[in-house]
């Protein structure tokens, strides 16, 4: 099990794709990623934080670092580098 430490948040990015037709057309154009919260370090919540395991992060596209842990792509950002959270994406999602 890996954990994040400090102001750190581990997460697993989330790919969406839109349809069109019978074709997948990946979204190349949009500047920032979507991740699935793993983990956070214990001074993400004295910061103000409000994000929970399993929740979803808004970056910047490039934010954090990449992690390879267990035959997995993970990242871990700087809790300052959030620009937003929520719970559920829904079926809307980006």
């Amino acid at each position: 099990m890996i954990s994040a430490v400090g102001n750190r948040v581990l997460v697993k990015l989330v790919e969406f794709e839109k349809k069109k037709g019978l074709l997948i057309v990946p979204d190349e154009k949009k500047e920032y990623q979507i991740g699935q919260v793993l983990s956070y370090g214990a001074d993400t919540c004295e910061n103000g934080g409000e994000i929970s395991i399993g929740g979803y992060v808004f970056t910047r596209k490039y934010a954090g670092l990449l992690v390879e842990y267990a035959g997995q792509e993970l990242v871990s950002l700087d809790f300052s580098e959030i620009l937003a959270f929520s719970m559920d994406l829904g079926n809307e999602a980006p």
